[in-house]
């Protein structure tokens, strides 16, 4: 009897996107390491010693960090490697920098960009990245159903699109992250790539239907801004500002945005509901599961 695959299994029960993303991160850093990726990605994917020490020094220190490694289906002729740094809060921008080595990173100076006072070393990209999950060693979802959205990404984008280690929530594969926006989607499919693009790179959200999350916000921000979106039946980027998001005494959770261009308030009342336990990668043990659903419309 063939396994079912755990995308299949969330599917079939209707798990939500909104509010699966990775949460409360808006500093990334994709580095380019196009070797076979372990099943953890950073810690045993033959990273340099010093690179790993800088890596889980600024982890401590800066817990809104996240960082990715990335490769292109091919690998490049040229020996130097890339390195992306991307802002995802109010204010979204992405930098790239090439270094003459991996051991290079390791010596990278980052913190100033962390705390906030200045930008991180390297060019202001103007055009958007994509990272695609195919990280078949952690989930066989990511890279089953993320390659092809890779490819077809590729054939519109170039390398601009990349490969990308563990996203986060391999049940939602093909998943994927636009940088710096910051944009995390799921279940995305090949025949998407054309639309996905047209979207992000006219700096608005492609179907709401997909969309995971704003990285930079929690849980329960990411699941409202969609119900919002849904309800303004709008998708440009940078059209909503969120003011506050907190639990009330109820258990609920309220959070509120503001209309960037008329300052007109919103209010969505959020409650997390029981699903049926199932498991949260290939042959792993069904774990209970909750999903985030709305309970008023915004007023």
């Amino acid at each position: 009897m063939t396994e079912a695959f755990c995308s299949q299994i969330s599917l079939s029960a209707g798990e939500p996107l909104a509010g699966s993303a990775v949460a409360n991160t808006d500093r990334w850093i994709a580095i380019e390491h196009p070797v076979a990726w372990g099943p953890i990605g950073l810690e045993d994917s033959a990273l340099p010693e010093a690179v790993l020490t800088l890596l889980g020094d600024l982890a401590r220190r800066f817990p809104r960090l996240r960082v990715q490694l990335v490769r292109p289906e091919r690998a490049r002729e040229r020996q130097s490697t890339r390195v992306w740094f991307a802002e995802c809060g109010d204010q979204p921008a992405l930098y790239a920098l090439e270094l003459p080595n991996l051991e290079a990173f390791g010596q990278l100076a980052l913190d100033a960009w962390l705390r906030g006072e200045g930008p991180p070393p390297g060019a202001r990209e103007s055009q958007p990245l994509y990272l695609v999950c195919v990280h078949g060693k952690r989930d066989r979802c990511c890279a089953l159903l993320g390659l092809p959205v890779y490819r077809a990404l590729a054939g519109l984008v170039g390398e601009r699109v990349l490969q990308t280690t563990h996203l986060g929530g391999h049940r939602f594969a093909a998943t994927l992250l636009t940088l710096p926006a910051g944009i995390c989607y799921g279940r995305v499919l090949p025949d998407e790539a054309a639309p996905l693009v047209a979207a992000t790179e006219a700096a608005r959200l492609h179907d709401l239907s997909r969309v995971r999350g704003r990285v930079a916000y929690g849980s329960e921000a990411q699941a409202a801004e969609v119900t919002l979106r849904e309800r303004l039946g709008e998708t440009r980027a940078d059209a909503l500002t969120l003011l506050s998001s907190a639990r009330a005494e109820d258990g609920t959770f309220v959070v509120r945005f503001a209309e960037r261009a008329t300052g007109t308030e919103h209010q969505v009342q959020l409650a997390r509901e029981a699903m049926p336990p199932m498991p949260q990668s290939c042959g792993a043990a069904p774990k209970p599961a909750k999903r985030l659903v709305s309970l008023q419309a915004p007023e």
